[in-house]
């Protein structure tokens, strides 16, 4: 659905790399996106999940399901909160207000570097729900 821009939002995927992928791919959910600068929550083919967007671009290895597992991922953004969960387990809490609204969408990416456009990054996504909670107040 085009034009979604929740800046206070639930939001459920679950993701899983097909065969033909290549050995460094990853899948993402880029937020907050307003035209180039935003947050993204990834989840690369070895297990490991990245943050952008957020000071130090943390990365977890083995915090998630590697291979052609099926990965499910939990993201809520209120305000300047924001909560991670991998597979239902949580994984980062965060405070920070540098992206307080835009686009939400998604992509794969085969790896290596940008010049490279022939390594593969094959996913299927299931589950996407979103929830808009900015009539929800935090105690």
């Amino acid at each position: 659905r085009a034009h979604i821009d929740y800046s206070d939002f639930v939001l459920e995927l679950d993701g899983r790399f097909l065969q033909g992928t290549s050995d460094d791919a990853w899948w993402g959910i880029f937020f907050r996106d307003g035209g180039g600068a935003g947050y993204s929550f990834s989840v690369y083919i070895d297990g490991s999940v990245w943050l952008g967007g957020v000071g130090g671009d943390p990365s977890f290895s083995s915090a998630a399901l590697a291979g052609f597992e099926t990965n499910h991922l939990t993201l809520i953004a209120k305000g300047s909160e924001f909560a991670f969960y991998v597979n239902d387990k949580p994984l980062y809490y965060l405070k920070d207000d540098k992206y307080r609204w835009g686009d939400i969408w998604f992509r794969a990416w085969g790896g290596g570097s940008p010049n490279i456009t022939n390594k593969p990054a094959i996913v299927a996504f299931d589950n996407f729900m979103i929830w808009d909670i900015h009539d929800i107040s935090v105690p």
